[in-house]
């Protein structure tokens, strides 16, 4: 017995030196490449990487940003476990046949922001159990007939800013379980027919800023498609006829394309759930938006509107609407009759005023966006039973509040204005301080919208100072659900007094605000504070934790502090944004609608 453990243990070490002996040693790879593996299995140098155990640990590889002009097949040898390789900012130009060969368990790849001008016809071969293909920012421009035949369990595809100007007939074949198809930024003007012929399960197709003049009629195969994304094209209408033929469509994308007029053909879209017709050229809607039965959401946003037709009071299941950019002079009143409607964002219009009670009737309105018009005034009331939860005045003219100045010995006077946002139904306080003297009183009662003033006393110290300082050191703090309203104090002093105001705000404590617009699509803006200078890291991550963009990442002075972020490439969805500074961290949720 104990002879055959002996001839079993000495064919063991046999085996596996022979085996050992076909993978190319760590330190002979590329040294990025190797570099990626010491790091992967927590070794402290290319010599410490156990051949073939440590190498079958891996499951996940990311090589990232390095000046790799070359790699060769024995540089993944022996990766057998390897279920994502992420290849991302390395110059290479070609790839060498076989090179995934051994990568049979990989699940995700990713070859974007290269130099490729070419890929083997069967680089793909091998890789029955992919479920994700990335290749994005190459220079490509043509694919070969076929190349992804053998990704049977393929589900989702980005063939994305490759400058393809054509697709092969059979560019797809295969792929009956394909659910997600990116190709966006290319050259695109038109598909072959029957090239998503075999695309029965596709529910997802973004063919984004290519070059399309009309919506292609090869898409109407597609019978499970749910996402359309056309964004970012030259189209001039939307082709009457080819809409029909989608019963399970949700969500339709024509942002960015030069539609000046809609019609008939938006009768066709009476299941569609989102609609994005921002960035376009519409003066008007048509009296057919009525058909639109259970649309939630529509963003209009930078069109030339200037009212809406009473047909959109059919629209019972909008949930929210965006009207921003637009050319509204008045408050479209048709948007009272919208019961359901939880959002309207009227931002940047030449609005100049607001009907009294209407936001009374709407009972399930609680995000109210109105900033950047030309609202000087508020009629009395004008929210009295509102149920809003969020409200953005920020960027209207405003109602002046002056706190005067009284300088004791010298009766010479100057003045600090603060603009108070517009129908901010709170009172609060500011706060001041002086060096070289005294202020009386330091704290200063105000009411929104009030356009009154307040005096103060400012007295010299004994020591004859030269000037007395006053510093506003404490701003209104503002609700968190009034997001977007931010108070500003402008400093106007008497060229005779020996004074000076300034205004400087001082947060406290570390503070994250909600983000605006939210929901959004595809940009929001996120205000936070630091009470002081410190690290700051800003990340934004999906629901599984995955990080998606990393906004801020270094040191920054004490103070307020805004950021813009930018979904283009996200899917519709809720999402966590992480502010960390000083070992404290602070939390928020947002979500973007397509």
């Amino acid at each position: 017995m104990k002879r055959c453990i002996a001839i079993f243990v000495g064919f063991w070490v046999f085996a596996t030196a022979a085996f050992a002996q076909d993978i190319l040693p760590v330190c002979e790879r590329n040294m990025w490449v190797r570099d990626a593996i010491v790091s992967a299995v927590g070794a402290s140098d290319c010599n410490d990487v156990e051949i073939p155990n440590d190498l079958l640990s891996i499951s996940r590889l990311e090589i990232l940003w390095r000046p790799i002009t070359e790699l060769k097949v024995g540089d993944v040898s022996g990766l057998d476990n390897l279920q994502e390789l992420k290849l991302h900012g390395i110059p290479i130009t070609s790839l060498p046949e076989g090179i995934f060969a051994e990568l049979t368990k990989l699940e995700y790849l990713e070859l974007s922001i290269n130099e490729l001008t070419t890929l083997p016809d069967n680089i793909f071969a091998n890789l029955e159990n992919l479920e994700e293909l990335i290749i994005s920012t190459t220079r490509l421009a043509s694919l070969p007939e076929r190349m992804f035949a053998d990704l049977k369990n393929l589900q989702e595809l980005h063939l994305r800013s490759s400058g393809f100007a054509s697709l092969p007939e059979e560019a797809f074949s295969g792929l009956e379980n394909l659910q997600e198809l990116y190709l966006t930024g290319n050259l695109l003007t038109s598909l072959p027919e029957g090239i998503f012929a075999e695309l029965t399960n596709l529910e997802y197709l973004d063919l984004s800023h290519n070059k399309f003049i009309n919506v292609p009629e090869e898409i109407t195969v597609l019978k499970n498609l749910q996402e359309l994304h056309l964004r970012g094209n030259d189209l001039a209408s939307l082709k009457q006829g080819i809409f029909v033929k989608f019963e399970n469509l949700k969500v339709l994308n024509v942002k960015e394309n030069e539609l000046t007029s809609l019609s008939e053909e938006i009768t066709e879209l009476e299941n569609l759930e989102g609609l994005d017709l921002s960035f376009n050229k519409l003066a008007a809607l048509p009296e057919e938006i009525a058909a639109l039965k259970n649309v939630q959401w529509i963003d209009l946003d930078r069109n030339e509107l200037t009212t809406l037709p009473e047909e959109i009071a059919a629209l019972k299941n909008l949930r929210w609407i965006y009207l921003g950019s637009n050319k509204f002079t008045s408050f479209p009143e048709e948007i009272a009759a919208l019961k359901n409607l939880s959002t309207l964002g009227l931002y940047s219009n030449e609005l100049l005023s607001l009907p009294a009670g209407i936001f009374a009737e709407m009972k399930n309105l609680k995000e109210l966006i109105l900033w950047n018009n030309s609202l000087d005034s508020l009629p009395e009331g004008v929210f009295a039973g509102a149920t809003l939860t969020g409200l953005n005045l920020a960027r209207n003219p405003g109602s002046p509040f002056t706190i005067s100045m009284e300088v004791v010995e010298t009766s010479q006077a100057g003045q600090i204005a603060i603009s108070i946002p517009l129908g901010i139904p709170f009172t609060t306080e500011v706060t001041l301080s002086a060096t070289g003297g005294t202020v009386s009183p330091e704290t200063i009662t105000i009411s929104a919208g009030s356009t009154s003033s307040e005096s103060v006393t400012v007295t010299r110290n004994a020591d004859n100072s030269e000037t007395v300082e006053v510093n506003i050191v404490k701003l209104p703090d503002v609700p968190e659900n009034y997001f977007g309203v931010q108070f500003s104090a402008i400093p106007l002093v008497s060229d005779n007094i020996p004074t000076s105001a300034e205004f400087e705000e001082i947060p406290e404590t570390l503070t994250l605000h909600t983000n605006y617009p939210n929901p959004f699509n595809p940009q929001t803006t996120i205000d936070y504070a630091l009470p002081a200078s410190a690290d700051v890291r800003l990340a934004v991550y999906d629901m599984t934790g995955k990080t998606v963009s990393v906004l801020v990442d270094g040191v920054q002075p004490q103070g307020q502090h805004t950021v813009h972020f930018r979904a283009d490439d996200l899917p519709t969805g809720t999402y966590i944004y992480r502010l960390t500074a000083n070992g404290e961290t602070r939390t928020r949720k947002m979500t973007l609608i397509r």
